[in-house]
């Protein structure tokens, strides 16, 4: 896996701005070109860590899955820490 691509990122960007818009969250004292610059940041972040992130799952969990879903349970494990409604939508329950 590599970064992101810009438009990517962009999509990023505007989707989290409509969500904090839409909980009413919001961070003082940052402006647009800041959010920006901690996507670039969080994107590159992954892309230098991955090797550690895969070499830390259990092994018949790193041999036998995706990319894609080593991807998809960390995002997943770490939208839990965040809100517990949005590790439901993503994958459609929690039980």
């Amino acid at each position: 896996m590599t970064t992101l691509p810009t438009a990517d990122r962009t999509k990023v960007f505007r989707g989290i701005m409509r969500y904090w818009s839409q909980e009413r969250s919001t961070i003082s004292g940052i402006n647009k070109s800041d959010l920006q610059s901690a996507i670039d940041a969080t994107d590159n972040w992954i892309d230098q860590n991955q090797a550690d992130y895969v070499a830390s799952l259990p092994a018949t969990f790193r041999n036998n899955s995706t990319p894609a879903q080593k991807i998809l349970l960390f995002c997943v494990v770490a939208t839990m820490r965040a809100s517990a409604a949005l590790a439901q939508r993503l994958i459609g329950g929690l039980d």
